[in-house]
């Protein structure tokens, strides 16, 4: 018997609230991935928030920069320490839904395991839910929690004086909010397509290679079209897009705006759309049963 379909047992039917119902497939399945070394270890040292952390105690202590015997601290501006932390992490995020997501719906979908899941009380809608869930927590925390975080350490370490509070409400909180939403764009975008590709196969391989195909495959149409076509259409690569709102994020406070951003979300919308669309049309029930 599947080792899926022992673990999905535990799913009580009708006794069971539809929320706790969509919880139970998010708990197998993080139990499930991170069984991965590999994952485990990717959630655990993810952050540059060690890093950074020591550089901001560094800059705002004295007492620590004379123990330390440091005479020059680069001290640089909040929305460029905002950009490389952003850029850093969406690698980082990227690789996470690469790893993680494949094999998420994969073994399920070979080892016929969706027909038992589908015959309790969890539709497609929950089963999906479950799965972009189990996702968000692994994404989501080398993402926008690094975010939250980063923002944390700078508010307790950085010295009143600093700019960071002298400007709080009127430049370092509405920047930190544009930050985070560009981390939970990121982390929505990415879980949705990772999903996709783990249920585009039964073989969490191949839709790993998928993943990094489509992924740099858009890149380079992208690229191609923007020369051969028209400099002025769309970018349409994950790794253009977000560069293009970190750009953004970056020229907003300098009171430049150099790359259209309007192009850039109509991009994400189209990745959502189309990666949630394939992930409900590949999980119908009728298509299940029939494999």
């Amino acid at each position: 018997m599947p080792v899926h379909e022992i673990k999905y047992r535990a799913v009580e039917g009708e006794l069971s609230p539809g929320p706790f119902r969509i919880l139970s497939v998010t708990k197998f399945t993080l139990l499930a991935v991170m069984n991965k070394w590999v994952a485990t270890t990717l959630m655990a040292g993810s952050g540059q928030l060690l890093v950074y952390g020591t550089i901001f105690l560094i800059m705002g202590n004295p007492l620590v920069r004379q123990a330390l015997q440091v005479t020059q601290v680069i001290d640089l501006p909040i929305p460029v320490i905002l950009r490389n932390f952003i850029l850093i992490q969406l690698f980082i995020c990227i690789i996470m839904a690469n790893i993680a997501g494949p094999r998420m719906i994969s073994p399920e979908l070979a080892h016929r395991a969706l027909p038992v899941i589908y015959s309790r009380p969890i539709g497609r809608l929950g089963y999906v839910a479950g799965k972009f869930l189990a996702l968000q927590v692994l994404v989501g925390a080398v993402s926008w929690v690094q975010v939250f975080l980063l923002f944390l350490v700078m508010w307790s370490v950085l010295p009143p004086e600093h700019l960071f509070h002298t400007t709080l409400w009127t430049q370092s909180i509405p920047l930190m909010a544009r930050a985070m939403l560009i981390a939970v764009l990121a982390s929505l975008v990415v879980s949705l397509f990772g999903l996709a590709c783990s249920a585009a196969t039964k073989n969490f391989r191949y839709a790993v290679v998928i993943f990094i195909a489509v992924m740099f495959g858009a890149s380079f149409v992208s690229r191609v079209a923007q020369e051969v076509i028209s400099s002025n259409m769309p970018d349409i690569g994950l790794f253009q897009v977000f560069m293009t709102l970190t750009d953004q994020l970056v020229h907003r406070v300098r009171g430049v705006v150099d790359r259209p951003v309007t192009g850039a979300l109509l991009s994400l919308g189209v990745w959502c759309a189309a990666s949630l669309g394939y992930l409900l049309w590949r999980l119908r029930p009728v298509d299940v049963y029939g494999e």
